[in-house]
C-alpha cells in the first residue's frame, strides 16, 4: 500500500486489503482505509461482505459482470426497510403501501388472530416512514406499530443477486 500512495493518486484501488492479516492488522488495515478516504477516493473490493460494511459508505454489488446495484450503507440516505404491524385485510393495506412514493419491496403477511397483518416495505430515497403511517392512517387501517430496520449488506446482496444463479465473475 505504501508504494501505491507515494504518487498521491486521487483514487486508490485495494483488491481485498484485509486477505491474509491477522485480527489485530486488519483492525489498523480498516483504520488506515477509512483515513485515507478521508483524502481521496478509496475502491475496495472484497467477498467478504462484513468488511466492506466496516469501511464503506457506498457500495456497488457486482455479478458475473454486471452491477446490479449502488445503494449507500448507513447514514440518512440508506436503503431501509419498515416493518409495520396494522390491522386491516392482507391486500387493501398491501395495494395502499404500494401506493406510497418510494416504496418498493412491499411484502404483507397474515398474523394469527384476525385482520392482523405484519408489512416489510424497502425503500431506496431515505426514510419514508411518515409517509406510510399517514397512508395506512388515511386508508382507515389500525397501525399498531412500525419500525426501522437495518438491512445488512449480507441481506442486500441475497436480494440484488437471487434470481440470477449461480454466475461467476
Amino acid at each position: 500500500m505504501a508504494q501505491a500512495l507515494l504518487g498521491d493518486p486521487a483514487l486508490l484501488i485495494l483488491d481485498e486489503p484485509t486477505n491474509g492479516l491477522d485480527p489485530r492488522q486488519i483492525i489498523e488495515m480498516r483504520g488506515h482505509i477509512r483515513a485515507l478516504a478521508g483524502e481521496r477516493t478509496v475502491l475496495v473490493t472484497s467477498h467478504i461482505l462484513g468488511e466492506i460494511e466496516r469501511v464503506a459508505d457506498r457500495v456497488a454489488i457486482l455479478l458475473g459482470g454486471r452491477l446490479l446495484g449502488v445503494r449507500t450503507l448507513g447514514g440518512g440516505d440508506a436503503d431501509q426497510r419498515i416493518s409495520l404491524r396494522v390491522r386491516g385485510p392482507q391486500e387493501a393495506v398491501r395495494a395502499c403501501l404500494v401506493r406510497v412514493p418510494g416504496a418498493q419491496g412491499v411484502t404483507v403477511e397474515p398474523l394469527p388472530g384476525g385482520e392482523l397483518v405484519t408489512c416489510l416495505v424497502d425503500s431506496e430515497a431515505g426514510s419514508i416512514a411518515e409517509r406510510l403511517a399517514a397512508a395506512v392512517v388515511a386508508a382507515g387501517f389500525g397501525l399498531l406499530d412500525m419500525a426501522v430496520v437495518h438491512v445488512d449488506l449480507e441481506t442486500l446482496f441475497l436480494g440484488l443477486t437471487s434470481g440470477h444463479g449461480e454466475e461467476r465473475g
